[in-house]
């Protein structure tokens, strides 16, 4: 049995590699893509190894964050008010389980079903612990 000769694999350009990367958000948010899947979907149509491939989901997801972490109040704003006027449409048309359950959605989106933290720490002081076991 012969050895495939590996052909060497040609570098990406800057271009490539961010509509690579734009690529990689689609799948993440439009097609609810796993990594999994992207690496696949690189193999098949980029010819790039999977750790190439990782290395676009992981930018993918950094530019995500630094987008989404500075909108987040606006985004968060902006879909509380989409629930509202659904749940505005579900009273009016006597939904009463569906208005129940986009009542449910508001508060978890603030925040408001999580459990009350409580500070069980030692404020910074040295916790000293002493076991002694005896054989009698």
């Amino acid at each position: 049995m012969e050895e495939e000769e590996k052909k060497p694999r040609k570098r990406s350009t800057k271009v490539e590699t961010q509509r690579r990367v734009n690529e990689a958000i689609d799948f993440m948010f439009n097609q609810n893509a796993t990594r999994r899947e992207w690496v696949d979907y690189c193999e098949d149509n980029y010819d790039v190894i999977p750790r190439q491939a990782d290395k676009y989901w992981a930018e993918a997801k950094k530019v995500v964050l630094e987008k989404y972490s500075k909108n987040r109040e606006n985004v968060i704003n902006n879909h509380y008010g989409r629930l509202f006027n659904l749940f505005k449409g579900a009273q009016k048309d006597g939904e009463r389980e569906v208005a129940r359950k986009i009542l449910a959605d508001m508060a978890k989106l603030l925040g408001l079903n999580e459990a009350e933290k409580k500070d069980v720490t030692s404020g910074g002081d040295k916790i000293n612990i002493n076991i002694n076991i005896d054989d009698d």
